[in-house]
């Protein structure tokens, strides 16, 4: 990790709070349907224990975004959850979070909580490249086919299951954008935007895509913005593979192509205008799909580029902050609202709740009695 991958504070004070107020990370049981003998009391507990647990995860959850939302101090957080507790809560916790990683390998959830600077980075950087995507996509030839075939993705789901081991678990990753080939199985570029002081570390992310895509994944941008400071960074990591003759395999490693080189100065200035992100046609998506001719057709974004597309993540995320929504323009006047009458599909889903609703007690004053009446029946025949 470069000096450039701090943060507030360690990952092991980070899971000590979250550890605090969700001790332990033990898997949380399966509610499932109520057993057809009574229940012992004390399963009962176990069952009603686990249920808490899995609620003060979601507590947690909820609580650290509201606060985030109140104060916008962190746009990444890890928290330490085993895959059971995942598997369990995972629909609740996509209700939450919009985006979210998950390693199960490492036992680790990683919310994603963007801000407008970050969003409007990522999307202006891969539109732009779609741009000059779509400008060969207009031409004749194969190389126009293959680019008119790739896709823009924000925060859709990439799931890494290249792995190396057979105890090797899926790794869920949400990138801030992607770009992807309509026919392959991972996106061919992935862009990450992060502040230092998140603990959201490009290194070890662009490792990941790089290595559990089997080198699908051909280029990761990183795009680092300092949180006290003007200054900001763009790395570029790329698979870099090595045939190993006496052993008669290739190894694959990330290779960081440009390591976090500046674009904007600590006091705002853009820098290294001359320089450029180069990429490749054939960057875009896995070599079983293109052509090597595809590399020697360049796709570049300018360091000057990435300056102008920051400046302006700035300003808008400066007017959020600021409130001054009445600056923007919007249609003037007050009109009143006719609002649709309910369907008769809305109707139904909400009788359906309210029918569901007194079966749920039904079976829960069901369990309670069946769990009396077995106790009365065990002190009759110890009498």
């Amino acid at each position: 990790m470069t000096g450039r991958e701090t943060t507030c504070g360690s990952d092991d004070m980070q899971h000590h709070l979250i550890d605090r107020d969700f001790p332990g990370t033990k898997a949380l049981a399966h509610q499932g349907h109520l057993p057809l003998t009574p229940p012992a009391t004390a399963e009962r507990s176990r069952h009603n224990t686990d249920s808490s647990n899995a609620s003060a995860l979601i507590r947690l959850l909820e609580a650290r975004k509201s606060q985030n939302q109140a104060d916008h101090a962190t746009t990444w957080l890890q928290v330490p959850v085993d895959q059971e507790s995942y598997e369990t809560n995972r629909e609740k916790i996509s209700q939450i979070f919009r985006r979210f990683d998950y390693d199960p390998n490492r036992g680790l959830l990683q919310l994603r909580m963007p801000s407008t600077i970050h969003d409007f980075f990522a999307s202006t950087l891969g539109h732009d490249l779609m741009a000059q995507l779509k400008e060969l996509g207009n031409k004749d030839g194969q190389a126009a086919a293959f680019a008119s075939k790739i896709r823009l993705a924000a925060g859709s789901k990439v799931i890494l299951a290249e792995g190396d081991s057979e105890s090797f678990k899926d790794i869920q990753r949400s990138p801030d954008m992607q770009l992807r080939h309509i026919h392959a199985e991972y996106p061919g570029v992935v862009i990450e935007v992060s502040y230092s002081q998140d603990g959201k570390k490009l290194r070890k992310l662009a490792q990941d895509y790089i290595l559990y895509s089997n080198g699908d994944i051909k280029a990761v941008i990183g795009i680092d913005i300092s949180y006290r400071s003007k200054e900001a960074f763009v790395s570029l990591w790329r698979p870099k593979i090595t045939y190993v003759e006496d052993e008669d395999i290739k190894d694959l490693a990330p290779d960081e192509v440009i390591s976090y080189e500046m674009f904007r100065s600590p006091d705002g200035r853009a820098c290294n205008d001359e320089k450029n992100l180069n990429l490749t046609l054939g960057d875009f998506a896995t070599n079983a799909l293109s052509a090597v001719d595809y590399e020697s057709i360049p796709i570049h974004v300018s360091f000057k580029n990435l300056f102008d597309i920051l400046e302006e993540s700035d300003e808008l995320g400066r007017a959020e902050g600021a409130n001054v929504a009445e600056r923007r323009a919007k249609s003037q006047g007050a009109m009143r609202k006719r609002r649709l009458s309910s369907s008769s599909a809305e109707q139904l889903c909400s009788e359906d709740e309210e029918t569901y609703a007194h079966l749920e007690q039904a079976v829960l004053d069901r369990a309670e009695r069946d769990d009396g009446d077995y106790q009365g029946r065990a002190m009759k025949r110890r009498g």
